[in-house]
Parts: structure tokens; C-alpha cells; sequence
């Protein structure tokens, strides 16, 4: 009896303690954000996605073999 295949777990980020360190943008989005603070959780499960995406193209489950 073997183990189980290697799978990869959905990221899990914590997104109370995470925010956006940095991001370019422009005159007209920084006097909106005077007025409306920025939606970070948006830019969170957009890192999520990417993170997933990064994972599921790597050699991980190669490796977990």
C-alpha cells in the first residue's frame, strides 16, 4: 500500500496580516484613493491566482513524488 499522488493545496493567505506593498499607478488613481480607500483584497486573490498558476506550472508535484 503506497501513499497517496502529491497534490497541490490552494494558497492560503492570511488576509488580515497581508496588504499590497507597492503598486504603480497613476495621478487620477491616487486622487480616488483620497476619496475611496483602494479594494486590496482584489489585488490578494489576484496574487492567489498567480501563485496557484506559478505552482501548477512548476516541477512540484514532480518533486512530491
Amino acid at each position: 500500500m503506497g501513499l497517496p499522488d502529491a497534490q497541490l493545496a490552494k494558497p492560503n493567505l492570511n488576509h488580515d496580516r497581508s496588504y499590497v506593498f507597492s503598486q504603480n499607478r497613476g495621478v487620477v488613481d491616487a486622487i480616488s484613493d483620497a476619496i475611496e480607500p483602494p479594494q486590496q483584497a482584489q489585488f490578494i486573490k489576484l496574487g492567489e491566482a498567480k501563485m496557484t498558476a506559478a505552482a501548477e506550472e512548476s516541477e512540484l508535484r514532480t518533486q512530491g513524488q
